[in-house]
């Protein structure tokens, strides 16, 4: 990992930053010598992981502790809009206990994402062959877009759509009878009708085959709205190698659209046997003490192998707490939430490495530089006698790479 992070610190400042100048104004005149903070309240950067767990602890201290440990670290969660569990009965939803969880990401500054619209599995056990799969999944993104479009930020329209032949089921049917281009062309426009700000990611775990660029390919030559490509990197078998991370990237740049990382699991244990993917209860795993640090060591290098690539606008991880999918050691904390060395390893990075912090005094012009990473901001001035003040606004990476955000203030 090491030769490919070579540079890396060089990378995340040419990309992940940009210059400011904040000039402070009295009277239309500039104010030499102001004091002015520049302190950093989130980043543009999605740090996220799936927050399935979010509300749904049986005690309030848990959730308490749930909810600290994860806005502490992450401002991105991912919900859960599974069909088969978001209407587990033909007509009745789970809508009110997302609408939760939608607020529980607002109340706590987190983007969400809604997780999937269109998935073969995870199929509802009412839906049929005879039924109109097609018809039932407009009704049900329409019905989904009306309550939840505008508050959550972004959407995986489908998922792992390349390997529904795979499966036999009246959705997996559907699409392989539909074609994959033409199931992603039906989702998107069926999401876009009802919400036509929504932002879609495309999501698959097949990236190292051809059958996800195929698919890319062809959808782009039709001029189909995704925002975003969606690639998951479950690691529960073994860990992916810096030039396989490097090679995907390459890969997958070339389509000019942010990548997202979207489910990113790696585990502080090993299996006792071969990982059974569809079936949790027959995997076992085993932790030593050593399993720790190598998950926090690999999790350390891993984001920083992303941060400093510029495509990439988006990490998951894949599960917050130990013990939910395939009963692995994937989580940031264990099941009893505490925190791993994997966790602080993380927040040291984008709470303390990655954060612009600064202050100083404004030149003979009224201006304070500094150099700050893509987020938003809380920016305080102070001069004599004069009242502080202090606005929140975003600096981001509209412009060129090495464009300057010129701020006013006017106290």
């Amino acid at each position: 990992m090491q030769g490919l992070l070579k540079g890396s610190a060089e990378k995340i400042d040419l990309f992940r930053k940009k210059d400011v100048a904040v000039k402070v104004m009295k009277d239309e005149k500039p104010v030499p010598g102001a004091k002015v903070s520049v302190k950093m309240k989130s980043h543009q950067f999605l740090f996220g992981s799936n927050c399935f767990m979010a509300g749904q602890y049986k005690s309030g201290p848990e959730n308490e502790t749930y909810t600290k440990l994860f806005s502490e670290l992450l401002n991105y969660g991912t919900l859960p809009f599974y069909w088969g569990s978001y209407e587990p009965e033909r007509g009745t939803t789970e809508h009110k206990k997302l609408l939760e969880m939608v607020k529980w990401c607002k109340d706590n500054k987190i983007k969400s994402k809604g997780h999937p619209l269109v998935w073969h599995t995870v199929c509802p056990k009412w839906l049929t062959d005879k039924d109109d799969v097609g018809k039932l999944l407009r009704d049900r993104i329409k019905d989904i877009m009306l309550l939840f479009g505008g508050a959550v930020d972004w959407w995986d329209v489908l998922n792992e759509v390349t390997v529904a032949g795979y499966f036999d089921n009246p959705i997996a049917k559907w699409a392989v009878k539909s074609g994959m281009k033409d199931t992603v062309k039906f989702c998107v426009d069926a999401v876009l009708n009802v919400n036509p700000q929504a932002n879609l990611v495309l999501n698959d775990f097949n990236v190292s085959p051809p059958d996800f660029e195929t698919l890319l390919e062809s959808i782009q030559k039709e001029g189909v709205n995704i925002k975003a490509i969606g690639i998951q990197s479950h690691m529960h078998s073994k860990l992916w190698t810096p030039e396989e991370t490097a090679n995907i990237l390459e890969k997958y740049k070339k389509y000019r659209l942010p990548i997202h990382f979207t489910e990113l699991s790696v585990l502080s244990g090993k299996s006792v046997k071969e990982v059974n993917f569809h079936l949790s209860d027959d995997n076992e795993w085993v932790t030593a003490d050593e399993d720790y640090a190598a998950q926090a060591d690999y999790v350390k290098d891993f984001y920083t192998l992303l941060f400093s690539s510029p495509e990439v606008e988006a990490v998951t991880w894949w599960d917050f707490p130990d013990g939910n999918w395939l009963r692995a050691p994937s989580g940031l904390v264990t099941e009893s939430l505490e925190a791993k060395p994997a966790y602080h390893a993380l927040k040291k990075l984008i709470k303390e490495e990655w954060q612009t912090n600064v202050s100083g005094a404004a030149d003979e012009n009224g201006v304070y530089s500094c150099r700050a990473f893509y987020g938003e901001y809380e920016i305080t001035v102070r001069i004599p006698e004069t009242k502080e003040i202090s606005v929140v606004l975003d600096i981001n990476k509209n412009g060129p790479i090495f464009g300057r955000q010129e701020i006013t203030i006017r106290v």
